[in-house]
Parts: C-alpha cells; sequence; structure tokens
C-alpha cells in the first residue's frame, strides 16, 4: 500500500488541495518532482497499462505483473473537481458502469447525489 509521508502530502496539498485527493495524481507528482520520472517517458517505454474493469485489475496483480495499481475515483472527488470547473488529471476519469450518453448532457443541477463509500472498497 502506497502511503505518503506528511510533509510530502501537505507540499502537493499546497499546489493543488483539490487533486491532491486523487492517488494517482499524489504518486505522478512524485515520480516528476522527485524522480524526475515524467508519465510521458513512461507511456513512451511501455510501462504504464490503463486497465479499465476490475477482473483484468486482479488478474494482472495475480499474476505480478503490476508494480502499484490505484483505486477507481470517488464520485465525491469527481464532483469537486467539476464544481471548481476543472479538468480532471488524464487517466483518471474511467467509469464503471459507463454513464451514458444522456446522463452526461442532460442537467442534474440542484439533485443531491448520494455516495456509497462501501462501493469503492
Amino acid at each position: 500500500m502506497f502511503t505518503l509521508k506528511e510533509e510530502i502530502f501537505e507540499a502537493i496539498k499546497k499546489e493543488d488541495s483539490l487533486f491532491s485527493e486523487i492517488p494517482l495524481y499524489n504518486f505522478l507528482q512524485i515520480l516528476e518532482k522527485i524522480l524526475n520520472i515524467k508519465e510521458e517517458d513512461l507511456k513512451e517505454k511501455g510501462k504504464v497499462k490503463f486497465i479499465s474493469g476490475k477482473e483484468e485489475l486482479i488478474e494482472e496483480v495475480k499474476k505480478g505483473a503490476l508494480g502499484v495499481a490505484f483505486p477507481f475515483i470517488s464520485p465525491v472527488i469527481l464532483k469537486k473537481v467539476s464544481q471548481a470547473k476543472k479538468l480532471m488529471p488524464h487517466k483518471c476519469t474511467y467509469f464503471y458502469p459507463k454513464i451514458l450518453t444522456g446522463l452526461i448532457l442532460n442537467e442534474i443541477s440542484g439533485k443531491n447525489l448520494k455516495y456509497d463509500e462501501n462501493l469503492y472498497e
């Protein structure tokens, strides 16, 4: 399990308090700012794999094919980012099951979104 030291988390949070709630963002910040490894370099060398399904993720972990994996983004964080009128960091916006286009294009303002924290464990 990947846990940030408090001083590292505070430095990332100082730069962008909203995105600091996203584990993948924090990891990429550490790679880039501390280890001088850019996300683009990892992609070019085939060191990054985007896995969209829970079953495939579990299978890759069992095979020992992954060095690190990150949880899906909480809808609460997504809501905060959208209310701040910001764009989510790259590869942080995969949703399963897929949200139908009509739900994205239709207005839902004023409706309370319910969050089930057990869904993301």
